[in-house]
C-alpha cells in the first residue's frame, strides 16, 4: 500500500509536470479547472480528497512552493512559482 507521503509526492510531481506541459504550449497562467483536467488526463487516480483536501484550490494553496495562484475576472489561474504574470492579481495566502 502506498503511504500518504508517497501519494503527496506523486501529486506534487504531477502538478509540476502539468504546469510544464501548459508552459510548453504557452498556456500560462492556466485556469485551475483546466490544470486539474490536465492532471487527471496524466493520472486518472489523482484526487485531492484522498490527500485530505476538500477542494482543489485548498490543495494548490498548500503547494505555493510549486505554484502561484492568480485571480483574473473572478477566476482562479495557476502558474509555476517562478512565473511572472502581468495583468493578474496574485492571491495572497489566506485569501
Amino acid at each position: 500500500m502506498i503511504s500518504i507521503y508517497n501519494k503527496l509526492e506523486q501529486a506534487r510531481n504531477l502538478l509540476v509536470k502539468a504546469l510544464k506541459a501548459h508552459g510548453q504550449r504557452g498556456d500560462l497562467p492556466v485556469l485551475a479547472t483546466r490544470l486539474k483536467q490536465t492532471m487527471l488526463l496524466m493520472d486518472p487516480a489523482f484526487n485531492e480528497a484522498n490527500l485530505g483536501y476538500s477542494q482543489f484550490r485548498s490543495w494548490l494553496e498548500e503547494h505555493r512552493d510549486l505554484a502561484k495562484l492568480y485571480l483574473k475576472d473572478l477566476q482562479l489561474f495557476v502558474a509555476p512559482a517562478d512565473y511572472l504574470a502581468p495583468g493578474y492579481l496574485e492571491v495572497a495566502p489566506g485569501e
